[in-house]
């Protein structure tokens, strides 16, 4: 295993060296990528790399240095990230800044054919639910997620600042190219509901529950719900809504939307919900948790990565599936996977 500190080395080696001009800049920085390709600290370089040309390229400086480095992805993602992380803290300015130097790795033309579909995933557990459960008639040909990636989070950020028109456009271009990605199907949800659209919106999110593998995903399929609910004037079942979804994931937005249904004091009787929320819920046949398929499916990766010996993959989809189930048997066996990986000195 390398050292935290050699990599800090050369990485600090690196930027001492850091030509003025950007023309010398970028050829420095290509050399410095085809001198470390392949070293144990690249993935670390290449993140630093991404932000000294955040800071001091254009955008098409930037395309371009992607380009002939061939490989552009370690130097996208750190900046995917960041942006990630900008846009769910609502920081539109600072997003704005970084999005055309994205944007033309997400716009690119997607390729479209008859005798094949093409379509890119977040995970294998996406996969897996498409041919098993959408049972495509064409093969399906498996493209890079991070142009889908890239074009969410551009969604993510128009929704965020009110060009919905715009926004659902994005989303609707991301929801072809990875069609049961829960987390574009609750943001198109969120922005038909937003201007009333409920009948487009009902199968987009009941298909979000279903495909839900996420608790985050899971999280806003029932604050969908309850925004869909408290439209159709059931204030109970929506107060129910917005309280199951914080079994998952708390939320500034669900709260907001619950003080809307309950009045600023915001008095809820959190016993009664307690005890008759999955009863509401399930007498307008809306789902008590996630999604039974889904749980199985993630449950069956993992076995299938333990015939394989894959301890570390196998408790990955575990916790997943925990994180879903909140279950003491899953639980259960995740705790006698790491006593093994402890056993084999991986933890």
């Amino acid at each position: 295993m390398i050292s935290t500190g050699l990599c800090e080395d050369a990485i600090q080696r690196i930027l001492a060296n850091l030509p003025s001009a950007s023309g010398d800049l970028t050829k420095y920085l290509l050399t410095v990528c085809q001198r470390y390709e392949g070293h144990p600290c690249y993935l670390l370089i290449a993140g630093e790399i991404s932000r000294v040309l955040l800071s001091r390229t254009s955008p098409s400086e930037f395309v371009d240095f992607c380009e002939e480095s061939r490989n552009p992805e370690p130097f996208l993602l750190p900046i995917l990230e960041d942006l990630s992380s900008t846009i769910s803290v609502r920081s539109y300015d600072q997003a704005l800044v970084v999005l055309p130097f994205l944007l033309p790795f997400g716009e690119r033309q997607w390729p479209e054919s008859r005798s094949e579909e093409y379509r890119s995933f977040r995970d294998l557990i996406e996969y897996t639910w498409y041919v098993t459960e959408c049972k495509p008639d064409l093969d399906v040909i498996v493209l890079p997620y991070l142009p889908t990636d890239i074009l969410y989070l551009y969604g993510k950020y128009l929704k965020g600042i009110k060009e919905d028109e715009k926004a659902l456009s994005v989303l609707d271009k991301a929801r072809h190219q990875s069609p049961v990605h829960a987390g574009i199907l609750g943001d198109t949800v969120s922005l038909m509901l937003r201007h009333r659209n409920i009948a487009k919106a009902i199968p987009l999110l009941a298909l979000s529950f279903k495909t839900a593998w996420m608790k985050e995903d899971l999280a806003a399929a029932f604050r969908n719900q309850g925004f869909l609910l408290s439209l159709q004037e059931d204030k109970e079942a929506a107060i129910a809504c917005y309280l199951m979804a914080e079994t998952w994931e708390e939320s500034h937005d669900g709260r907001e939307e619950l003080k809307l249904i309950t009045g600023e004091n915001g008095d809820l009787d959190y016993g009664y919900f307690n005890l008759n929320g999955k009863e509401i819920l399930s007498d307008r046949n809306v789902p008590i948790g996630p999604d039974s398929v889904i749980i199985s499916l993630l449950t069956g990766i993992a076995e299938n990565y333990l015939e394989e010996h894959n301890l570390m993959k196998a408790r990955e989809y575990l916790i997943r599936a925990g994180q879903l189930l909140m279950s003491d048997e899953i639980e259960a066996r995740i705790q006698m996977i790491e006593r093994q990986l402890e056993d084999n000195g991986v933890f």
